[in-house]
């Protein structure tokens, strides 16, 4: 069985990070992919950008009705505009779970 890892208190904090800003990291990653759809040349890669739209999505908390109707309609201008919303939830929950577990640790 594989040891844990004994990270420093810098890489714990560049970790934590990262987790914090996911929310950010998909909404980006969703307004690239809708250049990437209008990019997009075949089928095949259509079909793989979609499904990854529909991750995204699924990622951000976009409500199942809302996924369905733009993933089915395949439509771009609608992702494009759902893409612009901010799906960022109140994190201070999260944040003090983390102040505290730093200053446990």
């Amino acid at each position: 069985m594989a040891e844990p890892r004994d990270f420093t208190p810098y890489q714990q904090r560049v970790i934590r990070r990262y987790y914090q800003n996911q929310d950010q990291l998909r909404e980006q990653s969703l307004a690239d992919l809708v250049s990437d759809l209008y990019l997009a040349t075949t089928d095949k890669k259509r079909d793989a950008l979609w499904k990854r739209a529909r991750t995204l999505m699924e990622g951000l908390g976009v409500p199942a009705e809302t996924i369905e109707r733009v993933a089915a309609a395949r439509d771009a201008k609608a992702l494009a505009e759902l893409s612009t919303q901010t799906f960022r939830r109140d994190r201070r929950e999260e944040w003090r779970d983390d102040a505290r577990d730093s200053r446990s640790g």
